[in-house]
């Protein structure tokens, strides 16, 4: 291979730049194939054979103390300029890096961009099987619904936490939002009237995360009118589908899969976007192949797999038998990637991580939770962080009549908990810079939970690390490799 590049290495004013290995350097095998990459500054060297050589050729310069260009005894200039491209060279000046320990930077001030996800009505018209919304958090007896003067207050709070350049998404959520769409057409109304207006060099974004079993007469035309995005849960084939996520009997009146599949084919019909997302139980984590398949085959503009989470806004404990494998469900995950039923740009959490193998890429949690960054408005004027953590009052970040968005209290504590390393072995993973410790939500809702059992606590660390460890390892060689600019062209083996 050749080891040419054009960028010196030359220090300013006559000086000599010196340099030295990094701290931690990674080596990935697979059949006599190697990935050398520095996990500090990921800029992966793909070897087709060799890659030991590389290694034992780095660990001597290593012992040779300080480097210089000027050294072709111990390395040939072109090859030295190479490691240093790809990171495995670094300054001698160059901080080390300790452990693989992910550094956070708290934000401060304006926030550059926020999603507000406005509770529109705590009901809901299915039955999931691993439905996360708790009877005494969610009010399931009297259903609490969002009024326009809430729904106002909220908007207006976030808004005002936003830089002037900033960006707002508006997340319409529930329960099921359609059943409060009046609502979410006032809000429409009112960030368009008197929002933007008065905030001229923000950008606003509206979507809806919605089941879409019901279609209101003028969602299409507003949807058009607004580009509003949406993301439905289909979770596998129909019959799959309607087992996990079957209508209330107060509304059963046939096939949840079929109510949404007919009204997906409308949106898209229209011109509209509309992601599919697939939650992973035991039911389906044997089946994410053909859950793509499913999603693709509706017409969505890509698939999202997000493993159970395992504990409800009551925060009771899902049973284990409900919760996927974690091994089953990374081999899923592989599977559907090495398929190429998606282009890796559609296909969650591959494209979530794929930013991350930028040359410098600079580590951090990865989640918008901790900063504030996702509030979560309910329906009487509470602000949660997360959509998972709604309920659990630890991670309220205000409440509007009280004007305390966000809490600074709650922020560091969720900061600190996300920073703390999932399990000892992580200080040391070749992963760890990349991954950020995963997800976080796991953490948070086991910290302080007296009814979490060894078992779930295990549960959320493996699907953690199974889905970054998955994810990241494919990218990886298809990175190295060459494949990864291909894919994001969508220029796919078998693709229609």
């Amino acid at each position: 291979m050749s080891f040419g590049v054009s960028s010196p290495t030359g220090g300013s004013s006559g000086t000599v730049e010196q340099f030295r290995v990094a701290d931690r350097l990674a080596l990935l095998e697979r059949a006599g194939e190697h990935i050398l990459f520095n996990p500090g500054r990921v800029n992966p060297i793909y070897f087709p054979r060799g890659g030991e050589e590389a290694l034992t050729l780095l660990q001597r310069l290593r012992e040779a103390g300080p480097l210089t260009r000027q050294a072709p005894d111990l390395c040939p200039p072109d090859l030295f300029d190479f490691f240093v491209a790809h990171g495995l060279l670094v300054p001698t000046a160059s901080p080390v890096t300790v452990g693989g320990a992910c550094r956070c930077q708290p934000g401060a001030g304006l926030a550059p961009a926020r999603s507000l996800y406005l509770l529109l009505t705590h009901a809901c018209n299915q039955a999931c099987l691993y439905c996360l919304n708790g009877r005494s958090t969610y009010h399931e007896a009297p259903v609490l619904v969002m009024s326009a003067a809430v729904a106002r207050d909220a908007l207006r709070t976030v808004c005002e936490s936003i830089a002037a350049d900033g960006r707002m998404e508006v997340v319409f959520f529930g329960g099921e939002p359609l059943l409060n769409w009046p609502l979410a057409k006032e809000a429409i109304a009112y960030c368009e009237e008197v929002l933007k207006p008065a905030h001229p060099g923000q950008t606003f974004h509206y979507h809806l995360t919605t089941n879409l079993t019901l279609f209101p007469d003028d969602l299409v035309a507003l949807a058009r009118r607004h580009a509003i995005s949406f993301l439905v849960d289909i979770d596998g084939p129909a019959e799959l589908h309607d087992r996990i996520r079957p209508l209330k009997a107060s509304a059963r009146h046939g096939s949840s899969f079929r109510k949404s599949a007919e009204h997906i084919g409308r949106l898209r019909d229209a011109g509209l976007e509309i992601s599919l997302r697939a939650t992973v139980t035991s039911h389906n984590h044997d089946r994410l192949p053909e859950v793509a398949q499913t999603h693709r085959a509706l017409g969505g503009s890509g698939s999202a797999f997000v493993p159970l989470n395992a504990v409800d806004s009551d925060e009771w404990i899902m049973p284990l038998d409900l919760c996927p494998d974690p091994a089953l469900y990374a081999q899923g995950l592989r599977e559907v990637y090495r398929e190429r039923i998606w282009p890796v740009t559609s296909l969650f959490p591959f494209n979530e991580y794929l930013t991350r193998l930028r040359p410098n890429h600079q580590p951090g949690l990865g989640c918008g939770a901790p900063y504030g960054n996702t509030p979560v408005i309910t329906a009487d004027g509470r602000i949660f962080s997360c959509i998972y953590l709604v309920g659990i009052e630890r991670f309220a970040l205000g409440e509007l009549a009280r004007n305390d968005f966000p809490r600074p209290a709650v922020t560091a504590q969720m900061q600190a908990i996300a920073a703390n390393p999932t399990r000892p072995e992580c200080v040391d993973c070749d992963y760890r810079q990349l991954c950020g410790g995963g997800c976080p939500v796991g953490k948070f809702i086991i910290a302080d939970n007296p009814h979490a059992t060894p078992a779930i606590r295990r549960y959320t660390q493996d699907v953690v690390c199974a889905t970054s460890k998955t994810v990241l390892t494919e990218l990886l060689w298809d990175q190295a490799q060459g494949d990864i600019s291909q894919q994001a062209r969508g220029d796919f083996r078998g693709q229609r």
